[in-house]
């Protein structure tokens, strides 16, 4: 009987530390935090696939509606990282709020294509004069479709600026109605009757069901290296052994797969 006791208490331990054990494991196990926006959520939940099926982390999302509370939810904490935005737009909100943010290893993920798109006109030489060009309002979107259309040689303007603002526009020879609005609408206004082009990234077009490569112009590699897509943390993440998994994850072969399904000519892939 004494013995019978005894294995049975050696059995009862064996499973209390083989349950100490698992609830240990479960608790050691990470967990990333990701805040996008909802233009942005398909391609996180493909994001959350590959990191949780390739490392022991696990990903929570969660998502926003608009360009700023993303960027809110890493400064304060209640996100430990977020994807949906270009450089010039982060470095312009981290100006603009004094925000403790910073690209996560300083790597870009991947660059946008941009373009100039209409459904009046097969050509930039075919805007009429006081055509309306609409583009984004924020200080980053404004200031590439500005330059892009500098680049096009239909504005001029004034040299030695960062991020260029109606106001140092030189030269307008056709009179251009230029229009700002937010940039979630801006894809959107292409079938207003009243527009004549509108300048955003083709990624914004494709997400309207519309083709991204029927732009009449597309930026210049120059100009288009500058806008390249970034991971947002805190400062003190900026090199973050976890931050690897998730720029592994965003530039592993299935998410290249999925962006050419779902977004074809939209983004150019970087080695880095």
């Amino acid at each position: 009987m004494k013995r019978i006791v005894v294995m049975l208490s050696l059995a009862m331990a064996l499973m209390i530390t083989g349950c100490a054990k698992t609830q240990t494991k479960e608790l050691e196990k990470k967990v990333i935090r990701f805040a996008t926006n909802g233009p942005h959520i398909d391609m996180f939940e493909e994001a959350k696939i590959q990191i949780e099926e390739n490392t022991d982390y696990t990903v929570e999302i969660t998502t926003f509606d608009d360009v700023v509370q993303p960027n809110v939810a890493v400064v304060e904490g209640s996100a430990d990282c977020n994807f949906f935005q270009h450089k010039p737009y982060l470095e312009s909100y981290v100006k603009e709020y004094d925000a403790d943010l910073t690209p996560w290893g300083g790597k870009p993920v991947y660059a946008l294509e941009f373009g100039i798109y209409s459904e009046k006109v097969k050509s930039i030489g075919e805007l009429r004069e006081g055509a309306q060009i609409v583009f984004g309002r924020d200080p980053s979107n404004k200031a590439i479709a500005l330059r892009f259309l500098e680049e096009q040689g239909l504005i001029k303007l004034k040299e030695g600026v960062e991020l260029p603002e109606l106001v140092d526009i030189v030269d307008n020879p056709k009179n251009l109605k230029l229009t700002e609005m937010d940039i979630s609408a801006v894809a959107k206004s292409l079938e207003d009757p009243e527009v004549d082009a509108i300048v955003v990234m083709g990624m914004s077009l494709a997400r309207q069901g519309k083709d991204p490569s029927t732009a009449i112009a597309f930026g210049s590699d120059e100009l288009i290296s500058n806008f390249v897509m970034v991971i947002a943390v805190k400062e003190e993440n900026k090199d973050a052994e976890w931050g690897q998994v998730v720029y592994d994850a965003l530039t592993s072969q299935r998410l290249l797969d999925y962006y050419e399904e779902h977004y074809k000519g939209t983004i150019r892939p970087i080695k880095n």
